[in-house]
């Protein structure tokens, strides 16, 4: 309960919200806003996620269950892949807010292609690109199927062309490449009905 007490009372005060402010959105007293703040009483759920949406947050950051406060999309991209340009723009044009990273700058470390992986339903096959020239280089030398997530996570820090671009992922989903149908499902289910 603290845990949300803390996240509720970080993020009225980024907002520069007053309790007062909370409480009044919510048609709620005062008091019972200072209460969930001071750890003291937690509101039901449908009041929950009727602060996330005024806190633009998310019910799982209130309530601790992810460390994000709203469901971050990451896009992973290369600036000379025309499917990214795709997919950013796309991102964009819907007014969705998310964070570019460029594998060719900044490769992926080991903690966050094991994150990709999870999110994955086929492993690696998802991910790497095998008509890309390094794989097709590297593939002469091993058998990507005997490797090691360090040793792949290796060679992906190495040539980040192995990986195929875009990748866009939040903490559920992931997808591979651009696809006009499938990248809707990143766009917020209170918003998707409207669009």
């Amino acid at each position: 309960m603290l845990e949300f007490a803390e996240r509720l009372k970080t993020l009225r005060i980024e907002k520069n919200l007053r309790q007062i402010d909370i409480a009044r959105a919510l048609n709620k007293r005062h008091g019972a806003v200072s209460a969930w703040e001071k750890g003291k009483a937690k509101p039901k759920m449908k009041i929950i996620s009727k602060l996330a949406e005024l806190l633009d947050s998310t019910e799982d950051y209130l309530l601790g269950r992810t460390k994000t406060r709203d469901n971050e999309i990451i896009l992973y991209t290369r600036k000379s892949c025309p499917s990214s340009k795709k997919a950013k723009r796309w991102l964009e044009n819907h007014g969705i807010r998310f964070k570019e990273i460029d594998l060719l700058s900044k490769p992926l470390t080991k903690i966050e292609f094991v994150r990709l992986l999870q999110l994955t339903e086929n492993g690696t096959k998802a991910l790497i690109g095998e008509r890309s020239s390094a794989y097709q280089k590297l593939k002469r030398k091993m058998d990507f199927n005997e490797l090691t997530i360090r040793e792949l996570t290796d060679y992906i820090q190495e040539y980040p062309t192995l990986l195929k671009t875009p990748i866009i992922h939040d903490e559920k989903q992931i997808q591979v490449g651009f696809n006009e149908e499938r990248i809707r499902s990143f766009i917020p289910r209170v918003r998707r009905n409207l669009i």
